[in-house]
């Protein structure tokens, strides 16, 4: 998922989140055989050990509330495939985008160099005539660069189909905390993986590509919203309830019945 585990992200207080749960043993076991090296690795320390020396700063929760109005729905799903970072997330995402034959939907936080891969594969696509669109946060933290970014790149893009927005929550949501990509409304790319070289190349970071019309297109209509910024009631299967009140959308990808459960969690 792209969300914390607080209530600006799971808890739906905040964020425009977006996140998959995936029920199958081999990306399960992938995933079990990661946090133990990890956990198990010899620079990790207990908490205790760690905090000893620490000091904590308490901050105030987010507490706000937004509407739900789309239920859950089941759809199917043709392949999941799970990406890691700084292992093969960087690699396979680009080969995702520069595979790209008619679209690409972006949002994300915020777009760290104008220079980073991620942005130079999204600028490539453009050019060869891929609609390109790409969603940045407008909290106030980011506003700034995003607004430049954003204004440097649809400078840029000249005549080739690429527009950058900042989004306009409306009332949906207080901020962007996605991070998300939709390739040919048919690949969905669903993680905590930033645009930014910290988050691909020094993080640990999962994400999983959803493959599947149904995936693309619940994802799409989602992301359609939040582009246009309204305040609108999404068809169904696009579950608001999971992108607007929750500010994540919670994924319930069942790949050995070669089927997806989109489930709200309060």
């Amino acid at each position: 998922m792209t969300e914390n585990w607080k209530p600006s992200g799971v808890g739906g207080h905040s964020n425009r989140g977006w996140g998959a749960i995936v029920r199958d043993s081999v990306t399960a076991d992938e995933l079990a055989a990661v946090f133990a090296a990890d956990t198990g690795w010899l620079d990790t320390k207990r908490w205790r050990e760690f905090s000893r020396n620490e000091t904590f700063e308490p901050s105030e929760p987010s507490f706000e509330s937004y509407p739900s109005t789309v239920p859950p729905k089941t759809v199917p799903v043709e392949q999941t495939r799970l990406l890691a970072a700084p292992d093969n997330a960087e690699p396979e995402l680009l080969a995702v985008m520069n595979n790209a034959t008619e679209s690409i939907s972006v949002v994300q936080v915020s777009i760290e160099g104008f220079d980073g891969p991620f942005t130079q594969a999204a600028l490539q696509a453009a050019r060869r005539g891929v609609e390109v669109r790409i969603l940045l946060s407008n909290a106030w933290y980011v506003q700034d660069e995003n607004r430049a970014l954003a204004e440097r790149l649809n400078r840029l893009a000249g005549d080739s189909p690429l527009e950058v927005r900042l989004a306009e929550p409306n009332g949906r949501f207080e901020k962007i905390h996605a991070k998300g990509v939709i390739v040919d409304s048919d690949q969905v790319v669903v993680g905590s993986l930033n645009w930014n070289p910290y988050s691909a190349r020094e993080n640990r970071e999962i994400a999983v590509v959803l493959m599947g019309d149904a995936v693309g297109e619940y994802f799409s209509s989602v992301f359609d919203a939040d582009w246009r910024g309204k305040n609108e009631e999404l068809p169904t299967p696009i579950p608001v309830g999971i992108i607007a009140a929750l500010g994540i959308a919670i994924l319930i990808a069942l790949v050995l019945a070669n089927a997806l459960e989109f489930e709200p969690k309060w």
